[in-house]
């Protein structure tokens, strides 16, 4: 055989004198996390994976987002960790990288050791059969999973996606309207609770439908000329909302501006330490004050109200008053898909609107002069 030097690339010999190959970082390296891995078992295919594995060890040195690779070569835990290594997991927003991880975690207790060629749609079936007692949670994993074992396409583990077509049959829950008088009742809950500034994120948020994660990062300097500006973390949308054209709204945006000055704070809803609130936390206290306002608001309907329902909320609004789709999600930053889904899930187009369509009908053959339809 040939003589070549390829960093950290080891032979051992079996006892029948074969040789397999092996790719053995540096002590140090070990300490951090990488791992020693038994390379495939042809020459030219150990050689690739050993440069491969040099190449990402290197960028983790020199600072690059990149994990030790710890995981058995060819199994999903493997997969994971090069689909963490890629641009496409670098890309994402971190909220979007948080929710995967979510998934990452589920997934890596159930099939973390099995080699991505074993996975076949059965099996895949037979992971989501075990989670189906939790439609949303079993639909977010599967997802995930789908979206890893595409990048598995990608970087030539495996030629087709066992994923692709789990059967999943999730009804989504729709969630609920928020009410006038619940998001009365809640605000003045989160009020006497200490909560000013989340009690003026609900009365914003009923109006602008904003992800949670963007309402806790505006900051003052986001509020101009009577509009905030925001670039959604999700998805980067920039969307621009017109606060001073509610008046109620304004008053309070101007006294939650000077709550989070007196606290010497960037955030426009700010803790009142001043600091951001963490989405967690945001949660919690929303849970504290829908218990504290279902005791002193016995009459509203507040059972199981979140605050995401709020962006529901803030489209059927919307679609209540008409305004077109576009219009819709020049405020929510859905797409037009979504916003025209929200809208069907809460049925506005078969009552409130279709009640409307024929008044104005009715408005134009009136002021046209012309006669009803008879046929």
């Amino acid at each position: 055989m040939a003589k070549f030097k390829i960093r950290y690339f080891t032979t051992r010999k079996k006892k029948d004198g074969s040789v397999r190959y092996y790719w053995q970082p540096r002590t140090p390296d070990m300490k951090a996390g990488w791992r020693a891995q038994r390379l495939p078992d042809t020459l030219p295919e150990a050689i690739a994976e050993a440069e491969r594995l040099n190449k990402q060890l290197d960028a983790w040195r020199d600072g690059e987002q990149y994990s030790p690779t710890t995981a058995k070569a060819g199994t999903v835990e493997d997969l994971i960790q090069k689909y963490k290594n890629s641009r496409h997991w670098r890309d994402l927003a971190s909220k979007t990288q948080q929710g995967y991880e979510y998934s990452f975690r589920i997934i890596l207790k159930a099939l973390g050791d099995i080699p991505v060629r074993a996975i076949s749609p059965s099996s895949v079936q037979k992971f989501y059969e075990s989670m189906k007692s939790k439609p949303a949670k079993a639909k977010a994993v599967i997802t995930t999973l789908r979206l890893l074992f595409s990048h598995a396409i990608r970087i030539d583990m495996i030629t087709f996606n066992p994923a692709q077509n789990p059967g999943i049959k999730n009804k989504s829950e729709k969630g609920k309207i928020w009410d006038p008088e619940a998001v009365r009742a809640m605000a003045i809950s989160a009020e006497e609770q200490g909560h000013y500034s989340i009690a003026s994120a609900i009365l914003f948020n009923e109006w602008f439908g904003q992800r949670m994660g963007d309402v806790v990062s505006i900051k003052l300097s986001d509020y101009q000329d009577g509009i905030i500006k925001i670039s959604q973390n999700k998805t980067g949308s920039e969307v621009e909302l017109p606060i001073d054209l509610i008046p109620p709204l304004k008053d309070r945006i101007t006294k939650q501006i000077e709550y989070s000055q007196n606290r010497k704070s960037i955030y426009m809803f700010s803790r009142p330490d001043g600091k951001a609130y963490l989405t967690d936390h945001f949660s919690r206290i929303i849970k504290r004050s829908r218990a504290q306002a279902i005791k002193n608001f016995p009459d509203a309907d507040l059972e199981d109200l979140v605050f995401k329902d709020l962006r529901h909320t803030a489209v059927t609004r919307l679609g209540e008053a008409e305004a077109p789709i576009q219009m819709i999600a020049s405020i929510t930053g859905h797409s037009f898909k979504n916003c025209t889904q929200i809208l069907d899930r809460y049925n506005i187009r078969t009552s409130k609107m279709a009640v409307s369509a024929i008044k104005k009908r009715l408005d134009f053959n009136i002021n046209q002069g012309g006669k009803q339809d008879d046929e």
